[in-house]
């Protein structure tokens, strides 16, 4: 993925895009705006990495934009919507395929509902994002998202199954004709993302991933 507030400058994203050429497996690359208030750089959005870069003749053929099912912090609803729609229709218009991936999800219902919504609205697929990393990490980053992150987990964990709830959101996907995959959000951990292996295997021979 490219973060377009921590580049620098144009010859860094150029570099960037010099790269992606030369491995010809990279075909598809997300696009995000950074959680930083300040860009490093002359790039403050997502779009901006799209606006005058021709994508395509470096062999990307696919962007992934975020999404904000459960909302942002910083930016409301509405705004979120019309945002997202705007990069949409522009990727489109230069002849580009689009997915999204949602945040950190917390509450598969409503993830659900919106990637239902999106698909209706703009006949584009979503990836729901699922946290698979420890308690603590899940509940200090719902925390940075969530005003109220108690809402989504219970204060001490004990209300929370990592296990539980990527079964409820592999059954949610599997149900569903609309939703691709599972993101999973390790958080760099890889000690934890080993861990459920068993998990993962275990719904892949029921047919749920």
């Amino acid at each position: 993925h490219v973060v377009a507030r921590n580049i620098e400058d144009k010859d860094q994203y150029k570099a960037i895009l010099k790269t992606f050429s030369e491995i010809s497996l990279i075909r598809s690359v997300l696009l995000l705006a950074g959680d930083r208030r300040n860009p490093a750089g002359p790039y403050g959005n997502s779009l901006d990495l799209i606006v005058g870069h021709e994508l395509k003749e470096i062999g990307i053929d696919t962007v992934l934009f975020a999404g904000y099912p459960q909302g942002h912090p910083l930016i409301s609803n509405e705004e979120l919507t019309r945002y997202l729609g705007k990069k949409i229709d522009y990727a489109i218009s230069r002849d580009l395929k689009v997915e999204v991936v949602t945040q950190l999800c917390g509450c598969v219902e409503k993830s659900a509902e919106w990637i239902k919504n999106l698909y209706a609205e703009k006949n584009v697929l979503a990836r729901m994002s699922v946290p698979v990393g420890r308690y603590e990490t899940i509940n200090r980053q719902f925390k940075k998202i969530y005003s109220n992150a108690s809402q989504e987990l219970a204060a001490d964990g004990s209300g929370w199954s990592r296990s539980g709830f990527i079964e409820s959101a592999a059954r949610t996907i599997k149900r569903s004709n609309i939703i691709p995959k599972l993101h999973l959000i390790s958080f760099d951990e890889i000690d934890t993302l080993l861990s459920i292996k068993p998990d993962l295997n275990s719904l892949l021979n029921r047919g749920l991933l």
